[in-house]
């Protein structure tokens, strides 16, 4: 069963599963999972501007398995998943040069479907569709797509190497970006993962049940904004952009059986916002850097019986 806990801990990157889907790639534990999260981003400065974007937020995730076939045949044992995924989210947001607070609201549905083997042939491809919005814009709502596909080759026994293609808005726009990395598991409890171009981690995991990861990894997102007479002549909805580079430490421990808390901690740097109009910029500027932290509550269920070694 080792080749199915090494791979869960090598695609899960720096970011907890209280993260949006933009900024993490992760095959789907073999378990049913229910994650209940929330979080806050203190005020920053903006272009000089004291405390005017700063977000509170919470949200709740799930991971239904609908298929899975596992088999202890091969050496490793082998399985095949397809599991439909979800979230819903409120962020609460102070945005520069405009005229009241913010509530975006994000919702997303999609699948994620993943093939494990005793031959160490390693393949996963998720996807979905998803909305990410402020509630002053009126008419129909703005789709963004996601895609992640994944694979992996062993180059030695503790050396395991990532292959794959990504497309998402991680970056702040959307892009199709190639994926290569490596998971090196340094001994029975430390294992290092480095995925370009989007993250660089160490785990401590010295039971299934208690890790302790410490990374730095891109973040950032697409967010389509109302234009609440904030900007003259501009149309009614706008796109905000914002990049940057996260460091955390990431604590994830054992409650009970079923359940499972995780907190991550950490620091906004090199962060970047812009707000356009097509292809035009309205708004740009770097923001200060800042503290953050996410708490989240997590509830497995057993969709089987079978052994649960993604978990």
């Amino acid at each position: 069963m080792k080749i199915f806990s090494t791979l869960f801990f090598c695609l899960l990157l720096a970011c907890s599963s209280t993260a949006s889907a933009q900024e993490s790639f992760e095959v789907t534990p073999s378990r049913g999972l229910v994650t209940l999260s929330f979080g806050n981003t203190p005020r920053s400065n903006v272009d000089n501007l004291p405390g005017i974007f700063g977000s509170q937020w919470g949200g709740i995730n799930a991971v239904v398995p609908v298929f899975r076939s596992f088999s202890a045949e091969a050496e490793g044992g082998s399985l095949n998943q397809l599991a439909l995924t979800g979230s819903v989210r409120k962020n609460t947001m102070e945005l520069p040069l405009t005229t009241s607070q913010r509530t975006i609201s994000s919702l997303s549905l999609g699948a994620s479907w993943t093939m494990l083997s005793g031959s160490r042939q390693v393949y996963s491809v998720s996807g979905g569709i998803g909305i990410t919005e402020d509630r002053l814009i009126t008419g129909s709502p703005e789709a963004r797509f996601r895609l992640t596909a994944l694979g992996s080759y062993r180059f030695s026994e503790p050396v395991l190497l990532l292959y794959g293609a990504n497309f998402s808005a991680l970056f702040g726009r959307d892009l199709l970006l190639p994926i290569i990395g490596v998971n090196w598991k340094m001994d029975t409890e430390w294992t290092g993962s480095l995925i370009l171009p989007f993250s660089l981690s160490v785990r401590y995991a010295p039971r299934r049940d208690l890790i302790v990861k410490a990374a730095v990894r891109a973040s950032g997102q697409r967010t389509r904004i109302a234009n609440d007479n904030d900007y003259a002549e501009a149309p009614s909805a706008l796109q905000m952009r914002t990049t940057g580079i996260k460091g955390s430490l990431f604590f994830l421990g054992k409650i009970s059986n079923d359940f499972r808390m995780d907190v991550e901690a950490g620091v906004l740097a090199h962060r970047n916002l812009k707000i356009t109009a097509g292809d035009a910029t309205l708004f740009s500027s770097s923001v200060n850097s800042c503290g953050f932290i996410s708490v989240g509550l997590r509830f497995y269920f057993s969709m089987t019986d079978e052994p649960d070694e993604l978990f």
